[in-house]
Formats: structure tokens, C-alpha cells, sequence
């Protein structure tokens, strides 16, 4: 009976993911196996103009194709998965930037989170969805986050992340004219599939000049997802000065009530404006809307202003000297 639950336990053979050992391994002209080259050393260091202040909207579908076990558990525990180290990754390289959750069930578009840039309250906003039903409208989706997007400040990148795993979506109007809203908004919109190409979805990409790619397995879709993290390149812009400060973080002997939340704080940091208190930076000052940033943040964004240049592959051989 113990080797049974074991194996029902373990699962299927069939259900394991799939490794392809003799990928990790490549030769170069000499017949060496060196390993496979790191995507980050391929990247493009051209000085281009990139918006390393950004508000990204992800949509993650939540209809009831989300619980199919072709990406195991399901589609829906698996996005989430990768969604929390996708938060940690994207806070850490973009500190100065803000997400928000979306989720599409039962015909309707659900705001799941606030704006936010910090992670551990992105991961719990998103743990408390994990329900799927329904079907999914996209047109829905998109209409909330245009709605959310459109009065951002121009020197802000406007993003959409869509997250889709099924093949219809159930609208209550025409989505072409919510696509088109999003191009005259310079609203960027950025679909990882998760089934078989749907046009709507590529249509959706392209007008928006965006991305839209399907996944091939489940390493795929990390390498699709993260491709989002770094700043993409921005239209011409005219250049302008933003107004930051840097708080002060300070320790209260008596609790205070933050101005975020609105809820006793024994320590946080004091906006050099208005003097309000906030739990965590960045974020703006929900008082006086000043940017609250710290230095060491700040300092974070420098590497997609001034690019490192790329580094080049080499290998050292030992060569051995006889002394006579």
C-alpha cells in the first residue's frame, strides 16, 4: 500500500518533464565541449533610449483552460510559479518601475493588485487567485488596463504583459477598436501563449508594436517571460526632467499610521516634501505624488542608460615545461 501512494504520489513517467541532457554541451572548432553560451552574453549594447521608468499591466488568463495539466500541475499553478521569480527579477532590475495584476475569469477582468514595486506584495496579491473558471475576455483585459495606463506622464513606458492559454475569447464588443485605442496611447502589448497561435492575439502584438510568441515547452516560457525585464527601446521622446526624493528612514517609538495604508507603522521612511510616512520605496507619495526613490535604486538602472559592453568567450590552456 506505501509503494502505491508513493507512485500514485510520484505521478505518471509520461507527466515528468522532459530533459534534453546533450543540449548543455556544445564543441567549438577545436573539438572542445564547452557549455552553452549564456543568453546575456548575446544581448544588443547599442545606446539606444530605453524607459527605466515603466508601469507594466500583466493579464494572466484564469478561465477554466488554465486547468489543464499539459504544464504540470496545471497551466494556472505553473504561470504562477514563474510569475513570483518573474517579480523578484523584475523589482531587482527595475526598481524605479511598477507592476499591476490583472486576471481574466468567467467572462470578466478582475483588478487583482495594485500598482506596486514591491515583490512580497505582488506574490501575496497573486496566491490568493488561484481559482480558475469560465472563459476569458480579452478585449475585457485590455479595456481595464488602458484605462489604467492612458493618463501615465509621457516620460513613463506604457506596457501590457498577456499571459493567454485559451483558444477563444468571449467579448462583449469589438476588440479592434480597444487595439486601436492602445496603438494612439503608445501602449505597448506583449502575449506569451500558451496553446497554438490564436490571430487575435498576433494582431493584438503587432499593431501595438509588440511581441507575440508560443511556447515550446516549459523552459520556453521562463526565457519568454523574462525577456520582459529588461527596459525595451522607447519611441523618440523629448527629453525632461523628473522631480525625486530621497526619504529617510526613521524608527518610531510610538506607532504611526502610514499614508499608504493607513496603518500603525513602528518604523518607515518620511517624504522630504510633506513629511508623510510610507511603508517601503520606491513608490510615489500618495500626499504630494513626489517619486520616493533611494540612491542605491537609483544607482540600479545605470547598467540600461551605460551599457557594459559585451564580453568575449576565451579559455586558458596550461602548458607544461620541462627544465633540464
Amino acid at each position: 500500500m506505501d509503494l502505491d501512494y508513493e507512485d500514485e504520489k510520484r505521478g505518471y513517467s509520461w507527466e515528468a518533464e522532459y530533459k534534453r541532457s546533450w543540449d548543455v554541451l556544445k564543441e567549438d572548432e577545436t573539438g572542445l565541449n564547452i557549455k552553452s553560451i549564456s543568453r546575456k552574453t548575446l544581448r544588443n549594447d547599442k545606446p539606444i533610449q530605453r524607459g527605466i521608468l515603466r508601469q507594466v499591466c500583466v493579464i494572466v488568463d484564469a478561465s477554466s483552460a488554465m486547468g489543464e495539466q499539459d504544464l504540470p500541475p496545471n497551466r494556472l499553478d505553473f504561470v504562477f510559479q514563474h510569475l513570483k521569480r518573474f517579480f523578484v527579477e523584475f523589482a531587482d532590475q527595475n526598481p524605479l518601475s511598477h507592476i499591476s495584476l490583472v486576471g481574466l475569469r468567467d467572462g470578466l477582468a478582475e483588478r487583482w493588485s495594485e500598482w506596486s514595486g514591491n515583490p512580497v506584495q505582488l506574490i501575496k496579491d497573486l496566491e490568493s487567485q488561484k481559482r480558475s473558471s469560465g472563459e476569458a475576455s480579452l478585449e475585457n483585459g485590455l479595456s481595464l488596463c488602458h484605462q489604467m495606463l492612458k493618463y501615465a506622464a509621457n516620460h513613463i513606458s506604457k506596457e501590457i504583459i498577456v499571459i493567454f492559454g485559451s483558444l477563444s475569447s468571449t467579448d462583449p464588443g469589438n476588440i479592434m477598436t480597444t487595439i486601436d485605442d492602445l496603438k494612439r496611447d503608445k501602449i505597448k502589448v506583449n502575449v506569451v501563449g500558451l496553446t497554438a497561435s490564436v490571430r487575435v492575439l498576433d494582431h493584438c502584438a503587432k499593431t501595438t508594436n509588440g511581441k507575440y510568441s508560443v511556447i515550446m515547452n516549459e523552459h520556453h516560457f521562463r526565457d519568454l517571460l523574462y525577456e520582459n525585464i529588461p527596459p525595451s527601446g522607447l519611441e523618440t521622446v523629448q527629453a525632461s526632467l523628473i522631480q525625486m526624493g530621497f526619504p529617510k528612514s526613521k524608527r518610531f517609538e510610538i506607532p504611526t499610521l502610514c499614508a499608504c495604508h493607513q496603518e500603525p507603522k513602528t518604523k518607515g521612511h518620511i517624504c522630504p516634501r510633506c513629511k508623510a510616512t510610507v511603508c517601503n520605496i520606491p513608490t510615489d507619495c500618495p500626499v504630494c505624488a513626489l517619486v520616493l526613490v533611494s540612491s542605491p535604486s537609483l544607482a540600479r538602472t545605470f547598467p540600461y542608460l551605460f551599457p557594459v559592453p559585451t564580453w568575449n568567450v576565451s579559455f586558458m590552456f596550461a602548458i607544461d615545461f620541462q627544465i633540464t
